[in-house]
């Protein structure tokens, strides 16, 4: 969520400058209308997640949460950690792995 995302990420004030004001100052309830994680009974689209765990951006903590509040309601999600990358891949063994896990995902969920 925005709420635990805010005390975590690495550029301190994005969502201070995304929302105009912090979530102790009265705006808990709009950060959450703005999470992900207040919209994951209405997904309907199985979701395949990657994060890097050395990721500084966004903590690797924010899609565990997403891939446990949809794996708790049994839907289909599968969370792929990736040790030793950031924000986005750059190990290119790491990237074709992914690659390969994209396509083995939509083999599986993909609509005939």
């Amino acid at each position: 969520s925005f709420i635990s995302e805010s005390r975590s990420i690495d550029i301190r004030t994005f969502t201070y400058r995304y929302f105009g004001s912090y979530y102790w100052q009265g705006s808990a309830g709009m950060y959450w209308r703005h999470s992900p994680l207040a919209y994951v009974s209405a997904v309907q689209t199985p979701l395949l997640i990657f994060h890097g765990l050395q990721d500084s951006r966004v903590p690797p903590s924010q899609s565990q949460a997403l891939y446990t509040a949809l794996s708790l309601q049994h839907k289909p999600v599968k969370l792929l950690l990736n040790p030793d990358q950031g924000h986005e891949p750059t190990n290119p063994l790491m990237i074709l792995n992914e690659i390969s896990a994209i396509n083995q995902w939509l083999q599986i969920h993909q609509s005939p």
